[in-house]
């Protein structure tokens, strides 16, 4: 006859300590999702956020304004609040036909929710003074503008040979220098090439004696008779040397740039 063997003192001790384990274990994992206190892997890092924005964009950019006899002109724009909170934007629409003052047709607040949007309709008063006559939309300041060419019908079409136009936004003064050592600059795109057009521009900077760098790269699309405002922060290391920021549009179209001052 068999009898049981009692468990020595050490094997006793040994199940104890893996118990204890045991229950370390299973209660962390009981545990853990109650705990207050913890974001998800995905809010520590592991995705990815879209970046803080701001959208803005005719409702038709195939033909974003009407322009009737009377000359008044209508036209839609939309603006979304990508942020990540509540905004609110003051906008302008401004009139401006080619060497006259710039007139401010029309102007509002409007508060956006994150992730919300409104489109706003307008109707203004067009000076037809000149064959055609600039509309700008902007909202928050000058970072955030689009536009169109407007034709007026008293002066018929506008006989003008296909271009595209490349000036800074600012040309007496087109690039600042942050004591980051950053420059910032804008430049403007007018196509009035007849047909819709996708650009692709190239920031250098080139440093007297040597060879040009690549700053900034990137693409866009334009209808005819618009136009696009391109923002930049460009940084510059100062190599003792005179350097000169260029702008380009391609081997065919004509560059623009400006001397830096490096302190």
């Amino acid at each position: 006859m068999l009898t049981p063997k009692r468990r020595s003192a050490r094997g006793s001790a040994a199940l104890g300590a893996l118990g204890a384990v045991a229950f370390l274990i299973l209660g962390s994992f009981v545990l853990l999702p109650v705990s207050h206190g913890r974001k998800p892997v995905k809010d520590i890092g592991g995705a990815s956020s879209p970046k803080p924005a701001t959208e803005l964009a005719f409702l038709n950019p195939g033909r974003p304004g009407s322009l009737s006899e009377s000359s008044t002109l209508r036209l839609a724009f939309r603006v979304h609040n990508v942020e990540g909170g509540v905004r609110t934007y003051r906008w302008t629409v401004t009139t401006n036909a080619p060497g006259r003052a710039r007139i401010i047709a029309a102007s509002g607040r409007l508060s956006l929710a994150d992730g919300a949007s409104h489109a706003v309709h307008l109707s203004i008063p067009v000076s037809c003074t000149a064959p055609r006559s600039r509309i700008t939309v902007s909202v928050g300041g000058a970072r955030q503008t689009i536009g169109f060419w407007a034709s007026c019908p008293s002066h018929g079409a506008l006989p003008t040979a296909p271009s595209t136009e490349l000036t800074f936004i600012n040309p007496a003064k087109p690039g600042t220098q942050q004591t980051n050592g950053d420059v910032q600059f804008a430049f403007k795109v007018d196509n009035h090439s007849g047909s819709s057009q996708r650009y692709r521009y190239t920031v250098t900077i080139q440093a007297t004696g040597r060879a040009p760098v690549e700053a900034a790269v990137g693409s866009f699309s334009l209808a005819t008779a618009h136009y696009g405002v391109v923002h930049l922060d460009v940084p510059v290391v100062c190599t003792g040397a005179p350097s000169r920021m260029i702008v380009s549009l391609g081997n065919a179209q004509p560059a623009i740039g400006f001397w830096l001052s490096c302190t």
